[in-house]
């Protein structure tokens, strides 16, 4: 029925907490009339790039184009290379009534039905987006590489482009697998460029690009991350299928060109803010996450922490990390992918990937002196709770923990530190506290997206300020724009990273919110696509692999779809008994049940070697009454979504074979 429909849609809603659909009317004054025209005072402050060949490569359906590239060759051998991002600052003005609610938002908000902008549309997908055809006002991000992508130098302006044209992915891929111009024959191009001046940048990019990521991957730069599925909707914004995302080269030769952009800004702002520049960190994994106890007199298997335990955990199952950086986590999962085909099931292999995800920290918004006052707090309260018998850091202890502080907080901390032996030098601490994990990068910011992110917003003002153009930026008041004079960034660090933090808590609501999307329409997928059965909409024969196990339960993950579910074994049909072992499953099936369909691959015979080593005995493979289940263990499961639920619950139970009777 279409009301559960809509229920199940709107069940993701919750985790973005009152965020309002409609724009406060507040907002509008600050929006520029139609038609808009860049001021004629704008062509002479800004460089003028409208001749340049530039152009967009976004996804098929992008409306709100942020970002553009283009590149020409220099004299010496050398190329140019320009990365062109929406001046959002321009239109967005500090603390008017359109500022406060794109911070309030603070960014866009994608889920697979629908999008709320963190920006009305008519500035994120019209004044603000790098159309074709259009002059639009931007701020360009320049570097001179030589043909190994070193960058010789680089430099940023405000300018003027006029976007040549706009491509998806898959032109630009077309264009990197056949090098020609053939896939856009027939396509519309604005100004005096030819399709085949573009295609030949899109190659001279790629190649760049590819120096580049190599350059990164040398680092040590990692990317671990959960499956992305792709939908296709019919005409009712009912899902007819699903896909896992899937990168190609053009993706990542945009990728590669966006992160040095962000880069790039992050040092600048480090460079001319130390203690204010608002940055993007990534900590290295902590915590404590695969975990083996005791329950019970049993050994339980579980996902719970350290990168360390993961390692030690795998291991177990002939599966080599070392996590001991980034780099080396890279190089283990580089010769797991080389065992693929061999004595690893590629299906395996996503499982390692998810293990591996699970204690990895969330990237975070940060500003340096607030990271090592953080820092600092934490360290002065560990020496208080261990060590210290004479009471609390500071006879006003509690005033630290409230959201205003300042330098005589941060120096009562290193006094308390240094009088009990702890030395707390601020400029390598912060260094680490800065330090981007996932991309072996010293700094890193969010820049090239403004229109969707708040964030970047901040860093465009910071970077405007830093390289002395901040005079070009106008407050509107009462309708009237006024000039902004000087380069002070002229905002508290404390206030910054309030901006930071908020901006932290809004970035996970939204992620949580577009799972659970993901969730919602995988579910309405499963129910849509297969036959009724019990009042249940069931999709059969979908592969899974055991991830964890439990006294009553287990978990298994699907590759296909990136799913996790838990199998609570009460609910498996045909079974007469149940026990954990010291690290495995034992079940014992009723009369006329062969168990569990177990897929037939290079992870069996493995597994059943395991089995062997660890336990001495090998009967994952048999067909009877009993049967062993271990992580790893690779499962025939159905999926069944029950549409009388709001959320639309996805269940899992693997397939029981049934006995033929002649």
């Amino acid at each position: 029925p279409s009301e559960v429909w809509d229920a199940g849609v709107t069940a993701c809603l919750p985790c973005l907490v009152v965020l309002p659909i409609l724009f406060s009317i507040l907002a509008f004054p600050q929006i520029p009339s139609q038609p808009w025209t860049i001021p004629a005072s704008e062509y002479q402050l800004r460089e003028d790039l409208r001749k340049d060949c530039i152009f967009t490569v976004d996804p098929a359906t992008a409306r709100d184009l942020d970002d553009a590239l283009s590149i020409t060759e220099t004299p010496d051998g050398c190329c140019i290379v320009g990365v062109h991002i929406a001046d959002v600052s321009y239109f967005v003005t500090p603390d008017t009534p359109l500022d406060l609610e794109a911070r309030h938002r603070a960014c866009t908000v994608y889920l697979v039905q629908q999008s709320f902008c963190m920006l009305p549309r008519l500035l994120s997908e019209d004044v603000c987006s790098l159309l074709p055809g259009r002059d639009r006002l931007a701020v360009s991000l320049f570097w001179k590489l030589n043909a190994q992508a070193e960058v010789l130098a680089h430099w940023s302006r405000r300018s003027v482009v006029h976007s040549c044209c706009q491509l998806s992915y898959d032109d630009a891929q077309m264009i990197i697998d056949l090098k020609t111009d053939a896939p856009l024959r027939g396509r519309v191009t604005h100004g005096e460029h030819t399709l085949e001046q573009i295609a030949a940048s899109i190659i001279k990019l790629n190649a760049l690009a590819a120096h580049l990521q190599a350059q990164r991957i040398k680092n040590g730069s990692l990317h671990l991350d959960f499956p992305k599925l792709d939908f296709e909707l019919d005409k009712l914004g009912h899902p007819v299928s699903v896909q896992r995302h899937e990168t190609c080269a053009a993706r990542c030769m945009v990728s590669e060109f966006m992160i040095l952009a962000n880069a790039t800004v992050a040092n600048i702002l480090r460079d001319n803010f130390p203690d204010q520049a608002f940055l993007r960190a990534h900590s290295a994994p902590e915590g404590t996450y695969i975990r083996q106890l005791y329950f019970k007199g049993v050994y339980l298997i579980f996902v719970d922490g350290r990168l360390c335990k993961v390692a030690s955990f795998l291991e177990n199952y002939n599966i080599h990390i070392d996590g001991t950086s980034s780099a080396s986590l890279l190089s283990s999962l580089d010769c797991l992918q080389k065992r693929v085909g061999s004595d690893l099931d590629s299906a395996e292999l996503d499982l390692v990937i998810y293990y591996l995800i699970k204690p990895m920290q969330t990237a975070r918004y940060v500003c340096p002196e607030a990271e090592y006052y953080r820092e600092l707090k934490a360290r002065a309260y560990k020496v208080w709770a261990t060590r210290d018998q004479e009471g609390p850091p500071h006879e006003n202890w509690f005033d630290f923990f409230t959201d205003s502080w300042g330098d005589q907080h941060i120096q009562a901390l290193v006094d308390y530190l240094a009088k009990h032996g702890v030395r707390c030098t601020s400029e390598p601490m912060t260094a680490e506290l800065l330090r981007h994990y996932s991309l072996a990068l010293p700094m890193y910011t969010h820049f090239t997206s403004p229109i969707r992110r708040y964030a970047d917003i901040i860093t465009h003002r910071m970077l405007l300020s830093a390289t002395g153009q901040l005079c070009f930026l106008c407050k509107v008041y009462n309708g009237t724009r006024l000039a902004v004079e000087g380069t002070d960034f002229g905002i508290s660090t404390c206030e910054l990273s309030k901006l930071a933090e908020h901006c932290n808590r809004r970035r996970l609501l939204v992620s949580d919110a577009q799972l659970q999307s993901n969730r919602v329409f995988l579910g309405a997928f499963i129910a849509r696509r297969g036959p009724l059965r019990g009042g249940l909409l069931t999709l059969l024969s979908q592969n899974g692999i055991v991830a964890s196990i439990y006294d009553k339960s287990f978990d298994v993950f699907i590759p296909a779809y990136g799913l996790e579910s838990r199998v609570n074994i009460c609910e498996i049909p045909h079974l007469l008994s149940s026990e954990l072992k010291d690290g495995y499953l034992l079940f014992t099936w009723k009369s006329g049940s062969s168990g569990f369909i177990l897929l037939e691959s290079i992870n069996l015979k493995r597994v059943s070697e395991i089995l062997n080593k660890k336990f001495g005995f090998c009967d994952v493979s048999q067909d009877g009454p009993v049967q062993t289940i271990i992580p790893f263990t690779q499962l025939q499961l159905e999926c069944s979504c029950d549409l009388s639920k709001p959320h639309m619950d996805i269940n899992v139970i693997p397939v029981v074979q049934r006995q033929e009777h002649a």
